[in-house]
């Protein structure tokens, strides 16, 4: 798919803005009022199918920040048992690495006052339990990024060292002959980016196929089972877990998202939705109420899930089927 087509495609779905309006009396919309910072979520795809949300609560300690928390989400969600699950760090900034069983190695960078309190490293299992958690102290603490640097070991790359702990959370003292800047488990395997690259890795870690990108690789996450959507500084790239292109934008780069769902794709702009087939064709847009941030979702079969960010900062969810969803806020509808 080459740039002048693009452009192309620019123009025409230009053309479909506020003309795909679904109706919104078929969407489901539920504001996450006990959370806030978006800035701060991340979203977890676990093994039966839900999605799990990470980020921080409204309440905070003290002069501190909000409280480390999550929440699940799944297909028709019954809204009234979605629950916040809170844990007693203190989050100001965090760092996440996902496993396919569903489980997640987080960093927390802790902040009150003016006072900067030991970072925490802590593991969870598929229904949130912690595993262990350990404080890292030090003169200089703050944790600066959190990646997989061999199979069984986690680096935490801090302002003045590097802390190395295996996957059960002991400390062990390592020399790494290569660093990744992201690292996901996937398979037996794993995939991992560095610079321009983004590299297909076997269980013990040696490559075995590499795609190079015309600008360096921002981020990357499974939108759906062996989907993947990379963000570079110049194009977002969806790929299959082989790394084969499947489509690509150039109009949206670092930053922006793209979710899939059993029969399409969903570009995010910001203030409208695209969503194209399966070979990355336009077919229809949709508005975004003004005051939403949509940041990410995902599809189970034709019933859709999207993640957005209201303007003072909580969680707002958009459920609905693929052919029928709205992103608008009604006053029929209200925020739940």
């Amino acid at each position: 798919m080459n740039y002048i087509y693009k452009q192309v495609r620019f123009l025409f779905f230009l053309g479909l803005i506020f003309t795909g309006l679904s109706s919104i009396a078929q969407t489901q919309v539920h504001m996450v009022s006990d959370m806030t910072r978006g800035d701060n979520l991340f979203t977890q795809h676990l093994p039966n199918g839900d999605i799990r949300v990470f980020g921080r609560t409204e309440e905070h300690h003290f002069f501190g920040e909000g409280y480390a928390a999550f929440f699940d989400v799944r297909p028709l969600q019954n809204f009234d048992q979605l629950q916040v699950v809170t844990y007693p760090f203190l989050m100001s900034e965090s760092f996440y690495i996902p496993f396919e069983d569903g489980s997640t190695i987080a960093g927390y960078n802790q902040f009150e006052c003016d006072f900067i309190m030991e970072s925490i490293v802590t593991r969870y299992n598929a229904v949130g339990d912690t595993l262990w958690s350990r404080q890292t102290s030090g003169n200089f603490p703050t944790i600066q990024r959190m990646v997989l640097v061999d199979p069984d070991v986690v680096g935490v790359f801090r302002t003045e060292d590097t802390l190395y702990y295996n996957l059960q959370g002991d400390q062990v003292f390592i020399t790494p002959t290569i660093f990744y800047d992201l690292v996901i488990p996937h398979g037996t395997g794993f995939i991992a980016s560095v610079d321009n690259q983004l590299v297909l890795l076997d269980e013990s870690f040696n490559i075995i196929k590499e795609k190079v990108f015309t600008s360096s690789v921002f981020a990357f996450s499974f939108i759906k089972e062996g989907i993947l959507q990379v963000s570079t500084e110049g194009a977002l790239h969806v790929l299959d877990d082989q790394l084969e292109e499947i489509g690509w934008d150039p109009m949206l780069h670092e930053g922006y998202a793209v979710v899939a769902s059993e029969n399409f794709y969903w570009e995010l702009y910001g203030d409208h939705v695209v969503k194209l087939d399966l070979f990355f064709n336009p077919i229809e847009s949709f508005p975004v109420d003004e005051n939403i941030q949509l940041q990410s979702g995902f599809g189970k079969g034709d019933q859709m899930t999207f993640i957005g960010i209201y303007w003072s900062g909580q969680p707002v969810i958009f459920q609905g089927a693929e052919n029928s969803i709205s992103f608008l806020l009604s006053p029929d509808i209200g925020v739940s």
